[in-house]
């Protein structure tokens, strides 16, 4: 890569069911909430390489990841995919509980390399909040219920349409649902990203890499 003169790569994916994972997949408490040593050891080993070589990271480490039974996260079995999570990290306390207390392992881990947290890591330069955000109404139970309250609870305090219920999930772009979306999407992603300055994380942290809704 560097003779080829790159000076930059994307790294994500590192949480993903259907490869090698960051994510200890057997762990014995039957939860997803620990890391892979193993794996992170060679996520570490990469980064060195690449920063050795003059090659900056753009360190993504939540791209597919999925829970299990133990983690307490009711349908986790229908979460599955790249976009097993979305939307409802969105809003839901325990999902983004869990999606924060992995982000943390993460970026407080000490590269065995370096010597250096990556939250502290020169090398590191951009992160993402999510990979391709998709903000879109559940479908699912309880969480269509619990958008749907959500929305009604913001609508009786901007005014909005407190009729609309359910009809919330459909996306059928009226101005409310507009504003809706908007207000999830701010609290989400200002929430993420305070949470990763707190944890200090200090490069840029981008919301998404898909900008094409119209909220």
């Amino acid at each position: 890569l560097a003779r080829l003169g790159v000076n930059v790569v994307r790294l994500h994916h590192l949480d993903s069911w259907w490869t090698a994972s960051c994510i200890d997949k057997d762990h014995p408490d039957g939860t997803t909430q620990h890391l892979d040593s193993a794996n992170v050891e060679r996520l570490d080993r990469f980064i060195y390489e690449l920063k050795n070589h003059g090659i900056y990271v753009v360190l993504d480490p939540w791209g597919g990841r999925q829970f299990r039974e133990a983690d307490s996260v009711p349908g986790w079995e229908d979460m599955t995919g790249n976009f097993g999570l979305h939307p409802y990290v969105y809003f839901d306390p325990r999902i983004q509980q869990l999606t924060k207390l992995y982000l943390q392992q993460m970026w407080t881990h000490v590269n065995a390399y370096t010597g250096v947290a990556y939250k502290d890591e020169p090398a590191i330069i951009l992160t993402e909040v999510i990979n391709e955000g998709l903000p879109t109404g559940p479908d699912m139970e309880p969480y269509r219920s619990n958008y749907t309250d959500l929305y009604t609870d913001w609508a009786r305090q901007t005014g909005a349409d407190t009729t609309l219920g359910d009809r919330i999930v459909t996306r059928n772009y009226g101005t409310d649902n507009i504003n809706f979306f908007m207000h999830i999407d701010s609290v989400f992603y200002n929430g993420m990203h305070s949470f990763l300055r707190t944890t200090g994380v200090q490069i840029p942290i981008n919301a998404t890499n898909w900008s094409f809704w119209n909220w």
